[in-house]
């Protein structure tokens, strides 16, 4: 007879009156499965923890989810943040990274056919430098190019670069034409510095802690595999077309 079989078998039984439990024989009984079979403990114990952790999975989602709806203005504004691809896309991403991040750095390689492949897509990207101070000032430095106009070279240079250090970023400015010791880059800097905290505030509120973390319409993409990507817009965009099919009818 199957373990689990024997176990549920003698609890049904005891379940259709609690006064049984109270007979020392149908204690006897459950006690006796689980001595000669103790690996049937085991397999419920698995198997309840398995659903509990599904569970708890199911539910960080959609509390996440709820939380992306209620930030979606901040995530989605257009008007001061950098981002790569064409900037009238109808379709947004949000890419929560850090530069010195080498999963930040290996999805780069792949981001720009992902956008010739998609050219209806934007990606705003967003600064959580959780490598610590040079990160946060290499990201200083590229809102400082992205206030130039020059963000998309900055970004791609500082990909490329063999060394993703403040030194880099400030050879690519300069590559750029643009300056890094004036009074008003100083100026620059202390504002741009506090988008950084707005971003990773932003980051802290949608329970996102890891780069990079793309947010592709009400859920959350996290690692360097395009393919995740790319499921998760054909989701969105079959979201989208519902939507827009609703709104005609």
């Amino acid at each position: 007879m199957n373990l689990l079989f024997k176990i549920f078998a003698i609890l049904a039984f005891c379940m259709s009156g609690f006064a049984l439990w109270q007979q020392k024989s149908v204690r006897s009984s459950i006690i006796d499965v689980l001595k000669s079979e103790p690996e049937a403990l085991s397999e419920i114990t698995i198997q309840g923890f398995e659903r509990m952790r599904k569970k708890s999975i199911e539910e960080g989602k959609a509390a996440q989810q709820k939380k992306i709806m209620e930030k979606k203005s901040d995530l989605e504004q257009s008007m001061s943040t950098p981002y790569i691809g064409k900037k009238d896309a109808p379709v947004t991403i949000v890419e929560f990274m850090d530069f010195r991040c080498g999963y930040c750095r290996s999805a780069a390689e792949n981001l720009s056919e992902f956008l010739k492949k998609h050219p209806d897509v934007r990606i705003n990207i967003r600064f959580l430098p959780i490598l610590g101070d040079e990160s946060a000032k290499i990201a200083a430095y590229a809102l400082i190019a992205n206030k130039k106009g020059k963000f998309a070279e900055f970004y791609k240079k500082m990909m490329q670069s063999v060394f993703p250090d403040e030194v880099a970023a400030v050879s690519i400015l300069e590559s750029l034409n643009i300056k890094t010791k004036t009074g008003l880059a100083a100026k620059q800097k202390e504002e741009v510095m506090k988008a950084i905290l707005s971003d990773s505030q932003l980051a802290q509120e949608l329970d996102i802690s890891a780069t990079p973390s793309f947010v592709v319409g009400d859920e959350v993409v996290v690692g360097a595999q395009m393919s995740d990507l790319e499921e998760a817009l054909t989701r969105l965009k079959e979201k989208q077309a519902t939507a827009s099919s609703k709104d005609i009818g």
